[in-house]
Parts: structure tokens; C-alpha cells; sequence
């Protein structure tokens, strides 16, 4: 718990509507997980944050406004998220964000993140943090503000615009391919590909003569 007064710590302690509708108890437990560092701290504040959603859903509530009331409190929400978790709104209002974001979203920041840091990207716009998953969450995902701006040399990117779409195709030289084109508009776009090596080809030989 964090900045309540001596009176406000009392009803929480013993009003347990409240206490189980604030989750006092998940509360504290998580608090002191999220001062690690790094992956661990991150997966944390992943789980507080569904604490938080939780907690702020409670403080909106009609039942809870009666019962603090009744016990003669009034909190705003910035007074909501320090006393109950000691951080600043803005922060509150970044783990609201959190809890919002799929599961699958967030292994998706974590493993860009990690591929990022494994090729020697080690920066503060590659830490595993609340503040960079928002951001990728705001940039669509896979189509992050974190990626190289620069490809690797040891693959081949190439943009196709298909019925005003641009689509993105990036061959790896083991022959994986990572696109979000369809199969036939795939295998279209290799037929394109064939035909303008073989134009090249011929415009060689062409020379030669």
C-alpha cells in the first residue's frame, strides 16, 4: 500500500468490500515483482496490470463510490493510483493500456524485442518495457518503429503494391520467406520476379552480341 492515511489504511484493512474489490492483497504482491529489471520486471507489470484493470473497474463502480461514502472518503483517480500503487496517473493510465493488449500481441513485442537485442541492438528503444509494448502496440505490431531501417544483407526486401495495397516480401537466403501476401498472390508475384530475371538475361546476351 502507499500514501494512505492512518484512517484510510484502518477501512481498507477492515471493510472487506473494499479490500477484495480494490484487490489490496494482488496489490501488494505485485508491487514488490515489478522493481526487477528487464524480462522479469516486464512479465510482472504485465500481471499488475490486470490487477489494475480490475481494481480501476471497482473504483467506477456504484457499490464502491456507496462504500467509500459511507466511510467518508473521496478519492479522485489521481489520488486512486497513488495511494493504492504510489505511481503518478500517467503511469496508471499506461498499465490501463497494458491490461488491454491480447496475449499474443505481447509475446509478439517480446520476441522482437529479444531478436532485436540478440542482433546487438541493446538500447533504450529495445528494452522490454511497459512504455516500448504500447509503442508497438500504436505502430500495428509486427510493423514497429523498432525495425532496422536498414535490411540485413543476408536478405532481399521488396515491396509489391497489389490493388493499391503495399505488401511487404523479404526472402532470407536459406529460402524462408516472411510476406503477408496470400499464396496465389504469392506465387504470382514469383512468376514476376522469373520473368524479370529472364528479361535481364536476355538484355545481357543482347550486349554481348
Amino acid at each position: 500500500m502507499r500514501n494512505l492515511l492512518e484512517l484510510e489504511t484502518t477501512i481498507l484493512t477492515q471493510n472487506d468490500t473494499l479490500r477484495n474489490g480494490f484487490r489490496v492483497e494482488e496489490i501488494n504482491e505485485n508491487l514488490n515483482q515489478i522493481f526487477a529489471g528487464g524480462l522479469s520486471k516486464f512479465n510482472s507489470s504485465v500481471k499488475m496490470a490486470k490487477v489494475v484493470k480490475k481494481s480501476m473497474d471497482f473504483f467506477n463502480s456504484e457499490e464502491c463510490q456507496n462504500q467509500l461514502n459511507e466511510e467518508g472518503i473521496s478519492w479522485t483517480k489521481e489520488e486512486f493510483f497513488m495511494k493504492l500503487f504510489g505511481w503518478k496517473r500517467a503511469f496508471g493510465y499506461k498499465m490501463l493500456k497494458l491490461a488491454e493488449v491480447h496475449s499474443s500481441t505481447v509475446r509478439s513485442f517480446v520476441n522482437k524485442m529479444q531478436t532485436l537485442r540478440d542482433n546487438g541492438e541493446d538500447t533504450k528503444e529495445t528494452s522490454i518495457s511497459v512504455e516500448n509494448c504500447l509503442k508497438f502496440v500504436r505502430g500495428g505490431g509486427e510493423e514497429n518503429n523498432t525495425e532496422p531501417t536498414t535490411p540485413n544483407p543476408t536478405t532481399l526486401q521488396m515491396v509489391c503494391l497489389i490493388d493499391g495495397v503495399k505488401k511487404k516480401v523479404t526472402v532470407k537466403l536459406n529460402g524462408q520467406i516472411n510476406c503477408n501476401l496470400t499464396d496465389e498472390e504469392l506465387e504470382l508475384q514469383i512468376e514476376v520476379l522469373k520473368q524479370i530475371v529472364l528479361n535481364n538475361q536476355a538484355e545481357r546476351e543482347g550486349m554481348g552480341n
